[in-house]
């Protein structure tokens, strides 16, 4: 086993664990997809802990470093109506610390990453049927705190957009169906460690999760994440790092009233061919106004 050579953990480590900032598009929570009426806004506040002790490469273990990365995310969304569809214009306002140790070596960085708009719109709203489907572009802004001759950053330097479209079907009176499915695309980094560019192909990912109301106010889900392509190129020259992550994902929602929410999840690779071997929990509290 060997240390991850830090000059290309922004990447391999940051799009890895930013949990839903890029190695895994835009992470969704059970019935996020199942629309508040128009009028109501909410806040969401996110803290995910996410932590890996060995790295993997062509789907064998080549590293065991040390990673630990912090999330926080501040989330601000109104629901409204345009031309008869229910959308849902968010931001999404996230802050990383990560630290990674290896061979007695230690590197660190915190601070802002990189801020994404969102545009949910339900071209199926259905709540009498319990039946909703939504397309939503994501725009990633590269404001967050870059400097290429830093080992770690928190932002990347690059603009992105995401297609995400999420299904949503009542089974039965206590259950629901959610699927959810994008694709990502990134700009360039003109701007990286020893000159050049970083490129990157296109990222897809699949999310099914199941929830099932286990009393008034609680529901629980089970859910998986598979995410595969995002091949990456150091200029012009490819670096066999294809994504291929599968991640299980157990979720417990509970309403504290009318108004507030607070959910627990944990989730876990199962499988991973290029990257870092993660496992994590996220906590999030959200108010209706």
């Amino acid at each position: 086993m060997h240390a991850l050579p830090t000059r290309f953990l922004p990447a391999a480590l940051l799009l890895a664990l930013a949990a839903g900032q890029a190695h895994a598009g835009i992470n969704t929570d059970p019935l996020d997809y199942v629309p508040a009426p128009a009028g109501t806004t909410l806040a969401a506040i996110y803290y995910q802990n996410n932590h890996s002790s060995s790295q993997y490469a062509d789907g064998r273990q080549v590293a065991q470093n040390s990673i630990q990365a912090d999330v926080g995310i501040a989330r601000f969304v109104h629901y409204t109506e345009l031309a008869g569809f229910r959308i849902a214009p968010q931001i999404l306002l996230p802050a990383v610390s990560v630290e990674v140790s290896g061979k007695g070596n230690t590197v660190s960085t915190d601070g802002i990453s990189d801020p994404i708009l969102g545009l949910p719109v339900w071209l199926v709203n259905r709540p009498e049927q319990r039946l909703y489907f939504a397309v939503t572009p994501y725009l990633h802004l590269p404001v967050g705190r870059y400097n290429s001759n830093r080992a770690l950053n928190t932002g990347e330097n690059r603009w992105k957009f995401t297609l995400q479209a999420g299904l949503s079907v009542g089974l039965g009176e206590k259950t629901t169906l959610d699927l959810i499915g994008d694709a990502q695309w990134f700009g360039d980094n003109r701007s990286i460690a020893g000159g050049g560019r970083l490129e990157q192909n296109v990222l897809y990912s699949l999310q099914p999760q199941i929830s099932y109301q286990l009393a008034d106010g609680l529901t629980g889900s089970l859910g998986a994440y598979h995410v595969w392509g995002g091949a990456t190129q150091v200029r012009g020259v490819d670096q066999h790092d294809r994504t291929g992550t599968t991640t299980a994902l157990g979720t417990l929602s509970y309403w504290l009233g009318k108004k507030d929410n607070l959910q627990f999840q944990y989730r876990a690779d199962t499988e991973v061919k290029n990257g870092a071997k993660t496992h994590g929990l996220q906590l999030r509290f959200l108010h209706l106004f």
